[in-house]
């Protein structure tokens, strides 16, 4: 990302991203040519056309000579800021933008200087980077709170930041690491002071990093240090800015995603960070203190991307180098580069910006030309076509679509009598393919669905498309062929150790911003393939996210969604109680009582979408899954992890779409519900399935054993500190009685497996063999040493079940027998509410 200097009659730029949302990571500032080498960094008004342009991490925008503004590309949460969420493959105006002096952009937001050094900023906002005091995206700009006399603006990962009078910094937005500088890692969602900074005379952000230009050309940097990106010889992150070892004399910085460089009198420059062949020193080692880039002499201005650099050279020429996996360096080919390569054809520019995986130029007249990846129209060509040579964005200066052997066969129009079915699964956190990195993914995401679907559905998603089909085969058979297609997205694995969470949180966010690209990048395809197309979407933790996320895009204008009629999710990180969407109640599984991992920094634009399409969206969320019911974190204590999150396909439920003999709901699998919740979402009627599984019962095999089974009981602990569990053959009648579960003649078949504790929360882990009985119907009652007694259908078979994990849930207040001692507090069981306690818990 190039640097913002602190010229008043020159403000600049930078670049930012979020995802927590985005497929991007670096941006940088482009700006026309000023006094000296500093001048990519500061924006000159001209006579006509663009005169300054800044590349996002998916999108890119021009500043007019009005002051007014242009956008192109990806749209997610409002980054191009037309008051829309589509994607745009040429420029759009900005709304509400005039006498604008400078822009930057960022991998989600955009942000424009303007007179009397204000500052007004658009698109994805959900950690405070547009400033505005709130986490609401914004599709038109906003004022930035509290910001009056800033010089120059630079937009980060998912930070942004201004240069004050005097040389002072304020940055705002996500500040895991310290990249705020304000000494905490407390995001913030209005401007704070940097601590320790006076004097500088530019600004640039990074990835998760930011640093400064000082007084003699010295540098200081700040934030995320894992590749050796801040410059001080460590990999320690810092809060507050520490100074660069060996940089003096630079007239200029630019920042990537992980690493930084800085432009030299002599125009040559020294690099430092994650290498992969970015620093130009012709390895692929990290360096903590900066090294030459090998041979480059007479540079007047850098741009850093997310892993490539870039160098305006004498009569507007540039050379880039590092990974080139989308053609971002512009030489003809994909091949990384560990020393500089000319751009093909590019002569005259005035100033560079290479962001992420894309690069663009500004040229003269007004007019830009721009190369790499362009899968949301980032080039601004009129296509979506990724090129490894300049093209000219179409509208500025004259610039028309070229013709490129390169480019992709057309769209097909949409077959307007097409009618089909589409099953689109996202997978969760860590589930295979684990095919690419997430660096990877973002510098090339490539096709949005796997080439051979199965391989993305995961484990629970691959059910609930299994148990789907037996559906419309059974009672949907006009559906038939249902065409499946899975998101390739990277799906991060969960890290659970806390010392990580700084970077596996950003990291998570980043994967969630790649799926829901991914996602979008589907819904559009099928949108293109068939007019009339029906589309089910299913995602399971993470996945759940990824479509929350695209959820919130269409909130705000977007029509990716517009062909899905039914939505499952299950094990929702951002699940939130007492929600319509939520299916059952707490003890039947499927609405738990507490909020999910995320809940807290979830998109409220996700919920107001929600809100605004009642009965598109189903929840299924197990008491007990820490992923999706925080509130069950003693249940994990207990259970030693042991949890059902990953064990949708074998938990079950209460199912509200199906009914039993007598009418209620019927127990069905949780990834059995789902399907059957997609296909009345349809506007057919799904059957109850039995075999397998018996309908109001648990199933197990002879002579396995169960290993955790969680009961919660409200308020039990204040009366009961055992239960003992009898293995009992179902009786004709039910027993209404104690006494007819003690009785030997009436109970000669029970088997007592064990008596199991329970603690002050009411909670207690039931562990046992299942018994080597005949196959038929059994129950397990739970006897209180107060008399209640607990009673849950068992099926017992002798073929395998597929999981020795038998988990269920156990109403603690509604005992189907009542103490045989009335309970002394008047707010204690029986026949108590749920309500909404943070220590119910069950699986």
């Amino acid at each position: 990302m190039m640097l913002c200097t602190s010229t008043t009659q020159r403000p600049s730029w930078s670049y930012l991203l979020t995802v927590l949302t985005a497929a991007a990571l670096v941006w940088g500032l482009l700006v026309a040519p000023g006094t000296a080498p500093i001048a990519s960094a500061e924006p000159v008004q001209q006579s006509a056309n663009a005169t300054v342009v800044a590349a996002g991490g998916s999108h890119t925008c021009a500043l007019m000579p009005s002051g007014t503004a242009k956008c192109w590309g990806y749209n997610g949460s409002g980054r191009l800021g037309d008051g829309t969420t589509t994607d745009r493959v040429t420029p759009v105006d900005v709304v509400g933008i005039s006498g604008a002096t400078a822009l930057t952009a960022g991998g989600s937001q955009t942000c424009a200087l303007m007179p009397g050094g204000t500052a007004k900023c658009w698109g994805y906002n959900w950690n405070g980077e547009l400033g505005d005091s709130t986490t609401t995206d914004r599709v038109t700009p906003v004022d930035v709170v509290g910001i009056s006399g800033a010089t120059a603006l630079a937009a980060g990962h998912n930070h942004t930041c201004a240069l004050m009078p005097s040389g002072t910094a304020k940055c705002w937005g996500y500040n895991y690491n310290g990249r705020l500088g304000d000494g905490t890692i407390t995001r913030r969602l209005t401007p704070v002071d940097v601590v320790g900074i006076s004097g500088a005379t530019a600004l640039t952000a990074g990835g998760s990093h930011t640093c400064a230009l000082m007084p003699g050309g010295t540098a200081k940097c700040w934030g995320l240090n894992s590749a050796g990106q801040l410059g001080d010889s460590t990999t320690t992150d810092r809060l507050t800015p520490v100074d660069v070892v060996g940089i003096s004399g630079a007239t200029a910085l630019a920042t990537g995603r992980d690493h930084t460089c800085a432009l030299m009198a002599s125009g040559t420059a020294k690099c430092w960070g994650a290498n992969s062949g970015r620093l130009g020193d012709g390895t692929y080692a990290n360096r903590s203190t900066p090294v030459d880039v090998r041979g480059l002499s007479g540079a007047t201005a850098l741009t850093a991307g997310g892993s490539h650099t870039c160098a305006l050279m004498p009569g507007g020429a540039a050379k880039c180098w590092g990974t080139n996996s989308s053609g971002e360096l512009g030489d003809g080919t994909t091949s990384d580069r560990v020393t500089q390569v000319d751009v093909v054809g590019l002569s005259g520019a005035t100033a560079l910006t290479g962001p992420s995986l894309h690069t663009c130029a500004l040229m003269p007249g007004g007019g830009a030309k721009c190369w790499g990846l362009n899968f949301s129209g980032q080039l601004g060509d009129g296509t979506t076509g990724t090129r490894s040579t300049p093209v000219d964005v179409v509208g500025l200066g004259g610039g028309t679509v070229p013709g490129d052997p390169g480019d992709p066969e057309p769209e097909p129009e949409p077959d307007p009598d097409c009618n089909k079915t589409y099953f689109v699964g996202v997978r969760g956190s860590g589930e295979g393919p684990q095919d690419k990195s997430l660096e990877q993914y973002e510098q090339a995401p490539g096709d949005p669905t796997y080439l051979t679907p199965r391989d993305g559905l995961g484990g629970p998603i691959g059910d609930v498309h299994t148990a789907f089909l037996s559906q419309v085969a059974s009672d949907a058979s006009n559906l038939d062929p249902v065409h499946l297609r899975t998101v390739a997205y990277p799906a991060i694995p969960v890290d659970t150790n806390p010392l990580n969470f700084p970077t596996y949180v950003p990291a998570y966010l980043r994967s969630v911003e790649v799926g829901a690209s991914q996602l979008t990048r589907a819904l559009n395809a099928i949108k293109g393939e068939c007019a009339d197309a029906r589309v089910v979407l299913a995602g399971y933790s993470q996945g759940a996210d990824v479509i929350n996320a695209v959820m919130a895009d269409a909130h705000t204008g977007g029509s990716m969604l517009e062909q899905v009629e039914k939505i499952v999710v299950i094990g929702d990180p951002s699940h939130r109680p007492n929600r319509a969407e939520n299916v059952g109640n707490w003890w039947t599984l499927g609405s738990a009582n507490g909020h999910g991992a995320t809940s807290a920094i979830a998109n409220n634009d996700t919920f107001a979408f929600k809100d605004a399409h009642p009965g598109l969206v189903s929840s299924i969320c197990a008491i007990g899954d820490l992923v999706c019911d925080t509130s069950s974190a003693q249940v994990h204590l207990e259970a030693a992890g042991v949890g059902p999150h990953g064990m949708y396909s074998a938990l079950t439920m209460a199912c509200p779409v199906v009914k039993d003999s007598s009418g209620g709901p019927a127990w069905q699998y949780s990834t059995t519900c789902a399907a059957q919740i997609l296909i009345e979402g349809l506007g057919y009627t799904p059957s109850t399935r039995q075999g397998g599984l018996h309908a109001d019962q648990m199933i197990a095999q002879a002579g396995t054993h169960i290993l955790a089974s969680v009961v919660a009981a409200v308020g039990i602990g204040k009366r009961v500190t055992n239960l003992k569990a009898l293995f009992t053959k179902k009786p004709t009648a039910p027993a209404t009685r104690i006494a007819d579960i003690a009785d030997p003649i009436v109970a000669a078949d029970s088997i007592e497996v064990g008596t199991f504790p329970v603690d002050k929360s009411g909670t207690a882990i039931i562990e046992f063999d299942v018994p080597n009985v005949p196959v038929g119907e059994y129950e397990l009652n739970l006897v209180g040493d107060d008399g209640r007694v607990y009673r849950t259908p068992i099926y017992v078979t002798d073929q395998p079940t597929g999981s020795n994990l038998l988990m269920f849930v156990v109403e603690g207040s509604t005992p189907d027998v009542p103490p045989t001692t009335e309970p002394t507090d008047p707010g204690e069981e029986p026949g108590g509410s749920a309500g909404g306690s943070s220590d119910l818990f069950g699986s």
